[in-house]
């Protein structure tokens, strides 16, 4: 028995989360939905500018801004595991959070992992913050 499948392998990895996000963006662009909500995205490029800003669909999935409007007007770049999570570890982040290990190796690695960055309805990555997820009492649990 032969198995062919085929492998999409990054040639080098990203050294930035800079960087990761604009992979991220490349592995999502065939099927551009948020993780959270459902929300399809579009690629939007603003008068003068070059980069492109990823803007959810409201319709798409039901969202409506709670008190960010600004916020929920973008898609951004969650961590899965927040960098909370894997900075906390680091003298640099005691030192001074996240800023602090902006020039650690070690935490800037672990922050540009691709494999732990999905797309996110802005307000809801703030609200989502560093807790970790977990079962929400009363919640259905689907399968």
């Amino acid at each position: 028995m032969l198995l062919v499948c085929s492998v999409t392998v990054l040639a080098d990895k990203p050294s930035s989360f800079r960087g990761a996000k604009r992979v991220a963006a490349k592995v999502y662009s065939e099927n551009q939905v948020t993780f959270y909500c459902g929300c399809e995205y579009i690629a939007m490029v603003k008068p003068g500018k070059t980069s492109k800003r990823l803007t959810p669909i409201w319709e798409s999935c039901g969202y409506s801004p709670r008190k960010q409007v600004n916020r929920a007007s973008r898609v951004g770049w969650e961590h899965v595991m927040p960098a909370h999570h894997f900075g906390q570890h680091l003298e640099c982040w005691r030192e001074g959070g996240r800023k602090a290990c902006s020039r650690d190796p070690v935490f800037k690695e672990m922050e540009s992992d691709v494999f732990n960055l999905v797309p996110a309805v802005g307000e809801i990555n703030g609200d989502r913050s560093n807790y970790k997820f977990g079962l929400i009492e009363g919640e259905p649990y689907h399968t």
